[in-house]
């Protein structure tokens, strides 16, 4: 989802200073997010509500763990950071699992959209895949959650609106990116 921009406050005088270990806190915590959605799929459609937010608090972690990451004074990467988009795919992944073990989705839509990406990856060893994955598996999530909770999702639509204002410029940028590569993914060479 993207980040926002630390203020560049002389090092000596930042609060926070040793940010990483936070970091890779709210990096792990998605993680236990997507395994979190996961098991929560075992009791049923009525867990919508509880779901959204499960997805929303993913979504703020991923926002403020890169920021957190690079506000540190110690510009080493760790484990944790470099499964920064492991992380991401555990979130959507459990997101998807939840959809289809509640009920809101058939088995068919599940296991077709799971293989596909799942061959698309292993061929083309391509980040944009594994952002479709996410875009859909998010997306289904979404328009679900605004068909069966309006105020959940509407809740889920405030986040979008308020992350696409606060990183305009990297948005546009990540926009781009994505587009870009999955035009070349899929073209004829």
């Amino acid at each position: 989802m993207g980040g926002f921009r630390m203020s560049k406050i002389p090092t000596e005088k930042r609060l926070l200073v040793h940010t990483r270990p936070i970091a890779d806190g709210l990096t792990l915590l998605r993680s236990l997010l997507g395994v979190a959605l996961a098991g929560l799929s075992t009791a049923g459609k009525n867990t919508l509500s509880l779901a959204v937010l499960l997805v929303l608090s993913a979504w703020i972690s991923d926002f403020l763990d890169g920021p957190l990451a690079r506000h540190d004074t110690d510009h080493s990467s760790t484990w944790i950071g470099r499964h920064d988009l492991e992380a991401d795919m555990t979130a959507a992944g459990g997101t998807w699992i939840y959809l289809w073990g509640s009920g809101l989705i058939g088995f068919p839509l599940f296991l077709g959209v799971s293989l596909v990406s799942m061959a698309l990856l292993v061929w083309t060893r391509s980040i944009h895949v594994t952002s479709a994955f996410m875009a859909i598996s998010y997306g289904t999530f979404l328009g679900i959650s605004l068909r069966d909770v309006p105020s959940s999702g509407a809740l889920l639509i405030g986040w979008l609106i308020f992350l696409v204002i606060v990183t305009w410029p990297r948005f546009l940028y990540k926009a781009d990116e994505f587009l870009k590569g999955m035009r070349d993914l899929f073209q004829m060479k």
